[in-house]
């Protein structure tokens, strides 16, 4: 019989028939049904991971929705903006897509954040937080862009996280 503590688990390997096997490391039973998301693009900088979730986690309860659809790789949202390759874009709004059509995501939160090595980090910006500031508000305008013309329906929020918290940037088209 397995030792458990808490939700983790030590291992009870079960055996296939092809010799395979597999056990749970981690226990919770989940009453799946459909549910209502939010949309996430964030950058997999975890320095900037409490700001996020803190964040995310308030706006959520006040908003009374319960889930998000998080999208999590380098830059966040300068994939849409711009991608080191046309097929990361690409990629990302098929998956922005997915969220919109099967968990009923009608917002979505692109994230970019201070120091991020995918912009080039705070260094490309001769350490001046103004330029740095300003570089990312254009680049989520673009993001925003990108995302309004596939996907015209969508509430488009803009977010920028520095080492004081983080801060939402309405769209400005003549930013684009």
């Amino acid at each position: 019989m397995p030792t458990q503590r808490g939700p983790i688990t030590e291992i009870d390997w079960q055996r296939e028939k092809d010799g395979t096997e597999w056990g749970y490391v981690f226990r919770r039973h989940i009453d799946r049904r459909p549910y209502t998301a939010v949309c996430t693009v964030r950058c997999i900088d975890d320095g900037f991971w409490k700001s996020f979730k803190g964040y995310v986690r308030e706006y959520l309860s006040y908003v009374g929705i319960d889930n998000i659809d998080p999208l999590t790789f380098a830059g966040g949202a300068l994939v849409f903006s711009s991608p080191q390759m046309e097929a990361d874009r690409d990629f990302v709004l098929r998956n922005v897509g997915i969220s919109r059509a099967h968990h009923g995501m009608k917002r979505i939160k692109l994230f970019t954040h201070h120091d991020c090595a995918f912009a080039g980090g705070f260094e490309r910006f001769g350490r001046d937080e103004e330029g740095e500031f300003e570089y990312h508000r254009r680049e989520l305008m673009k993001a925003h862009q990108v995302i309004h013309t596939a996907y015209p329906d969508l509430d488009i929020n803009l977010h920028f996280i520095d080492c004081r918290g983080v801060r939402r940037i309405r769209f400005n088209p003549t930013l684009v």
